[in-house]
């Protein structure tokens, strides 16, 4: 089972990611952001370091793809959005885009279709009040004006994802509580378990009845 969870910064991916992995009894695989070399440069100076930063998402994007099952804190494929943004906020050169694009189809022609994408869909409001709560230092630079861009560019990713996988949007704009997390995450598992059994299935939206 390959799942990925995509979503605005400060959404809530990883803590989803790991509670539907538990109910999946597979592997979560996270965004490299603590341990990522580039990503304190990025935000001090993001037109010096948003290729290099990007490039690096990248390639341990498609590290994680290579596992046989996993739920994933954002994909390849949302990579893509990142870079999108980058680009037409003039981070990044049409050159660097073009280079990187080049790299991204390659990698994408080797590795497996994700069977679900889960969009956990959230207001800018919403991410960046979750942002400025979790006060991660690095992430003190990002405006709102950043998340409205991203929230434009993720629009279009439905229509970048493979035909076979599954595309599932999720209100994320309630607060819940951990129980009221968990109680989620297992309803989803239950989702992804019925979907891949054919009883149930997804609608054109995004949303699903049980």
């Amino acid at each position: 089972m390959r799942v990925a969870i995509e979503g605005l910064i400060g959404a809530g991916k990883s803590t989803f990611a790991k509670l539907l992995g538990e109910c999946l009894k597979t592997n979560v695989l996270y965004e490299s952001v603590s341990d990522n070399p580039f990503i304190e440069h990025y935000y001090a100076n993001p037109s010096r370091w948003a290729y290099t930063t990007q490039m690096y998402f990248l390639y341990n994007r498609y590290s994680q793809h290579k596992e046989e099952s996993f739920v994933l804190d954002r994909s390849i494929y949302g990579d893509s959005v990142f870079a999108a943004l980058q680009l037409s906020q003039g981070l990044m050169t049409q050159v660097e885009d073009d280079c990187y694009l080049l790299h991204q189809k390659e990698l994408m022609s080797v590795v497996a279709p994700i069977d679900f994408c889960i969009y956990l869909d959230t207001t800018v409001d919403v991410a960046y009040s979750r942002i400025v709560k979790r006060a991660r230092g690095f992430e003190t630079a990002i405006e709102k004006s950043y998340l409205e861009g991203l929230s434009e560019e993720y629009k279009k990713l439905k229509k970048c994802l493979p035909e076979e996988t599954n595309w599932l949007r999720l209100d994320w704009n309630l607060d819940r509580d951990l129980e009221g997390l968990k109680t989620k995450a297992a309803e989803i598992a239950e989702v992804v378990r019925l979907v891949c059994y054919g009883h149930i299935y997804i609608k054109e939206d995004g949303s699903y009845m049980l």
